[in-house]
C-alpha cells in the first residue's frame, strides 16, 4: 500500500503549494478511511491552508450525489421515481397536477427555483439564508410554472426536498 500511497502523493505533490488552488484526498478501504491527506490552498488570497477539516462550496456537484443515493433507495425498494412527491413530504403543497420524484430530479417538476426567489430578497452567500426559512418558501408554494415533464427548466428545489 505505501507504494501506491506514494504514487497518490506525486500525483498532488503540484498542488501542495501556496500558489494553487488545492484538494483533500480520502482513500476508503472496507468502509474504514486508510489515508487522509489535504494539498495546496484554500484561499490564495488569504493565505488560508487547506487541512482535513476544510469544508468546500461544491454546490450543484453535490447532485449526483444526491442522485446516486435517491437511485440506491429505488433498487431498495424505499422510493418510487414515479411516486407522488407528497407521498414522501405530505406537508408539500397540492399543486393540482402531481409532482413525481422523477420529475424532482429531471428538473422539469414545474415547482418554481428558491434561489431565484432569495436572489430577488437580498439572501446569497454573503447572507446566507436558514434550511427552514427555503422549507418554508416551499410550502407556501401553491402553483407550478408549468405542468410537470413539459419542459425542462434549471432548479435546486427538486434537489432541496
Amino acid at each position: 500500500m505505501d507504494s501506491r500511497i506514494n504514487q497518490v502523493e506525486s500525483l498532488f505533490s503540484e498542488w501542495d503549494s501556496s500558489d494553487r488552488p488545492g484538494a483533500v484526498l480520502a482513500i476508503v478501504q472496507n468502509g474504514r478511511p486508510v489515508y487522509t491527506e489535504a494539498f495546496g490552498m484554500s484561499s490564495i488570497e488569504h493565505g488560508i491552508v487547506i487541512d482535513n477539516e476544510t469544508r468546500f462550496r461544491i454546490a450543484s456537484v453535490s447532485k449526483q450525489f444526491l442522485v446516486t443515493v435517491v437511485m440506491l433507495l429505488v433498487q431498495e425498494g424505499k422510493i418510487a421515481l414515479d411516486e407522488d412527491i407528497r407521498t414522501y413530504d405530505p406537508e408539500l403543497p397540492d399543486f393540482g397536477k402531481v409532482v413525481t420524484v422523477r420529475h424532482a430530479l429531471s428538473m422539469n417538476s414545474g415547482m418554481r427555483d428558491f434561489l431565484d426567489i432569495l436572489d430577488w430578497s437580498g439572501a446569497g452567500l454573503e447572507r446566507p439564508v436558514a434550511d427552514s426559512d427555503i422549507r418554508d418558501f416551499l410550502l407556501r408554494q401553491r402553483k407550478l410554472n408549468y405542468t410537470p415533464g413539459e419542459m425542462f427548466i434549471y432548479t435546486n428545489t427538486g434537489y432541496r426536498l
